[in-house]
């Protein structure tokens, strides 16, 4: 397991957020697929590079965790952030819906406050 994530590298997870939300209006479509601008790629592939990615997460994602997240201990909040960026794999356009519905926000608020502990 990575080490835990320092207040740093929360602000490196909020400013790459705050990048993938600006180019919300650049992403396109092909074959009903999305295509994502350089910012979505640049916050997934942040994630999957830092001490926020869980290569266990599957085992973490029970339940709703949507309702909860203002509530999830650190373990959870990598596991969601970590099931965010490989949800498009599944389900194409999974992460754009996380960005426009507010749950990445919310993630990362959380994962941010964490941090600062």
């Amino acid at each position: 397991m990575n080490a835990s994530p320092t207040p740093e590298d929360a602000e490196q997870l909020r400013k790459a957020l705050q990048a993938a939300l600006s180019a919300k209006s650049e992403v396109r479509y092909a074959g009903g697929y999305p295509i994502y601008p350089e910012a979505f790629r640049d916050f997934t592939g942040y994630i999957s590079g830092s001490p926020w990615h869980r290569a266990d997460y599957i085992k973490h994602m029970n339940g709703d965790l949507r309702a909860q997240i203002e509530e999830l201990p650190l373990g959870k909040v990598r596991s969601f952030l970590t099931m965010m960026i490989r949800i498009d794999r599944f389900s194409p356009g999974g992460l754009l819906a996380m960005l426009e519905d507010g749950t990445a926000e919310r993630i990362v608020s959380r994962a941010v406050e964490l941090s600062d502990d």
